[in-house]
């Protein structure tokens, strides 16, 4: 009698932990046919922008509201600004996951139930209990609180999977995806290639994170195949950039990109065409080896005219044969009837016209072709790190204090380095003189706010 007791009793305790899971990370909630997962240090963020999370008086902060919106979708905010100032949640690991019908829903590790239901109970809606879950609803958001999770949703059938994922190619199962979503970044990014880029990038993932410093965040990006190993997309794109290049750009320039990319139908983001507008002929990328363009304020710079080619020193540097040098030399020819200047020193020509002046021509293996200036050879460029080993690399450096700075309408000085490797996609946005936090500075700027959720695929 007291065996089929014991029996029983046993039996009922299985039963019973049966029905509530505990589950450690928010990670091990992400549930199957998940395309992207983005987890987040939310004090990270909150820091990065200038305060804590929660003021002494248990409310979020400003800038923590503000900071949360830059990375958050914009239908979450409500619900994340209640749940949050309860204290009964672990802001350091946040995973906001996106499911097939592109659905988004963020994951909370909760740290004390009691509290996070009490200081919840004016949102209550027990109608939409399931399972474990206890459910409010708060703004245009569900959040469902059980299983030692908080997971806010737009709907039941979005959060019922969380915690059920079983199969082998769950992101919290696949190791390099885990491993990637468990490092120190205050973001970082997982996302199915095919759901954010099509068919191309079918069978691909997406490594993205970024990190912020005092004065800068650093971003990289890379592409996995589906065994885990690094895909070569740069040397797939372009070859490596000729260092011997950086040799024509001038010190003081505030804008220089190159690639490896060849062949006539080669695009570097448009640049081409833009260039294009301001020379004459055709420019394009070079079919043999390397293209640079650099570009560097040449008059007086203000709002009205920062983007007038007559206060700028605009060029393009493109690897060619001599005899294709020579054609392109001949076609310029015909367009200045001939009235072009040679400086045997350094065999260009200068042509003038109203007050701007066209200078080209062909030495060392390269067709040179620049506006309101002319070229010097063998100059110490600051930035042959930046270009060294790299597929498609540029800088964009505005000077704290100069005309450039008040004309752009930036808050301070700022220095944009991108860089593409074989492997890797690199990007390091560092601010000079900056009086507020990082992430506020880029906030407040206008061409960037609003930019950081699609930096990450989090826009909704």
């Amino acid at each position: 009698m007291r065996c089929r007791f014991v029996i029983s009793l046993m039996a009922l305790l299985l039963l019973a932990s049966c029905g509530h899971t505990t589950i450690d990370s928010p990670i091990d909630a992400i549930p199957d046919g998940v395309t992207r997962v983005v987890a987040i240090n939310l004090n990270d963020i909150a820091e990065a922008y200038g305060d804590r999370i929660n003021d002494a008086t248990g409310n979020m902060t400003p800038a923590a509201e503000n900071a949360i919106a830059t990375i958050m979708p914009a239908p979450m905010m409500r619900a994340i600004a209640a749940v949050l100032p309860t204290g009964a949640v672990d802001p350091e690991c946040a995973v906001l996951y996106t499911n097939t019908k592109r659905y988004s829903a963020l994951i909370l590790k909760v740290t004390d139930e009691e509290t996070l239901t009490d200081k919840l109970s004016g949102f209550r809606d027990p109608a939409e209990d399931f399972s474990d879950y206890k459910t409010y609803t708060i703004g245009h958001r569900l959040v469902a609180i059980g299983n030692s999770l908080c997971i806010i949703a737009p709907d039941a059938e979005t959060i019922k999977p969380a915690g059920q994922g079983k199969s082998n190619d769950n992101i919290a199962k696949t190791s390099f995806l885990r491993d990637f979503l468990e490092r120190d970044d205050a973001v970082r990014v997982v996302a199915s290639g095919s759901a954010i880029y099509g068919s191309k990038m079918k069978g691909k993932w997406i490594r993205a994170a970024a990190r912020f410093t005092e004065h800068a965040l650093n971003t990289r990006l890379e592409i996995l195949n589906s065994d885990g190993t690094t895909d070569s997309i740069g040397s797939r794109i372009a070859g490596q950039i000729d260092p011997d290049a950086l040799k024509f750009v001038p010190q003081g320039a505030s804008v220089v990109i190159a690639s490896g990319l060849q062949g006539s139908d080669a695009k570097l983001f448009g640049i081409e065409d833009l260039i294009s507008n301001y020379f004459p002929g055709d420019v394009a990328m070079s079919r043999t080896g390397t293209t640079l363009f650099y570009g560097r304020p040449a008059g007086s710079l203000n709002t009205d005219n920062i983007l007038s080619p007559s206060v700028w020193n605009l060029a393009s540097v493109t690897a060619m044969s001599a005899e294709d040098g020579d054609q392109a030399i001949k076609r310029l020819q015909n367009y200045t009837d001939g009235f072009a200047i040679l400086d045997p020193e350094t065999t260009c020509y200068t042509y003038t016209r109203d007050d701007q002046t066209l200078t080209y021509g062909y030495t060392d293996g390269y067709f040179l072709q620049g506006l309101n200036g002319g070229f010097t050879f063998g100059n110490n460029s600051d930035y042959s790190s930046l270009f060294h080993r790299a597929c498609i690399a540029g800088v964009i450096d505005i000077p704290a204090g100069n005309e450039l700075q008040k004309a752009a309408g930036l808050p301070c000085g700022a220095s944009l380095e991108v860089k593409l490797t074989t492997t890797l996609l690199t990007a390091k946005l560092t601010l000079y003189g900056n009086k507020q936090p990082v992430l506020a500075t880029l906030d407040g700027i206008e061409y960037l706010h609003g930019a950081l959720p699609l930096l990450i695929f989090a826009n909704e």
